[in-house]
């Protein structure tokens, strides 16, 4: 079973779920579900390069929905 703990704060919302194996898995995301930021190239392989976010973790941006 999943366990999950969840704290809604004013800026970010904290998230923690330990999975049924016991792996820990940590989440940190603004309570307004969006953010923003500056795109200053695309890669050869298409992806989007930000100088905003350097210190996201991996995967945080997976799922993410890009509006311009």
């Amino acid at each position: 079973m999943w366990r999950f703990w969840i704290d809604v704060g004013g800026t970010f919302t904290d998230t923690l779920a330990v999975s049924p194996d016991g792996k820990q898995l940590k989440s940190k995301v603004l309570s307004s579900g969006l953010t923003k930021g500056r795109i200053v190239k695309i890669g050869s392989d298409g992806a989007l390069v930000s100088d905003s976010f350097d210190d996201a973790d991996e995967g945080f941006w997976n799922g993410v929905t890009l509006r311009l």
